[in-house]
């Protein structure tokens, strides 16, 4: 997976399409440009504050059913999480959205 901060603060990130044999990732933080994010179907864990300060995001779509969200996903941004799966799942941490952001489940497809 990605390091814990590979991208934190690069201000020039505006759109990811993250590959798909990437099975945990964290390290986004203050990418204040990031607009959207894909995850695919294949990332099983995304770790503490991965888009944290990240003012720009928009939109965070889940291709598959993560195992583990970790805390505190998206502090202090003002996206909607969008998620291919029915439901949030037990293995989830309890505050993965601290923020208490906008979660739509059962998108399969992109929503923009």
């Amino acid at each position: 997976g990605l390091s814990s901060n590979a991208f934190d603060g690069l201000t020039a990130l505006a759109n990811l399409i993250l590959p798909p044999q990437l099975l945990e990732f964290g390290g986004f933080r203050n990418c204040t440009s990031l607009e959207r994010v894909v995850i695919p179907a294949t990332t099983q864990t995304v770790d503490n504050n991965t888009f944290a300060g990240c003012s720009s995001l928009q939109q965070v779509w889940f291709a598959g059913t993560p195992v583990r969200l970790r805390s505190s996903l998206a502090e202090n941004t003002p996206c909607t999480f969008y998620f291919a799966c029915a439901d949030a799942q037990s293995t989830w941490a309890g505050n993965w959205n601290a923020a208490n952001r906008p979660v739509f489940f059962g998108v399969t497809v992109l929503p923009w």
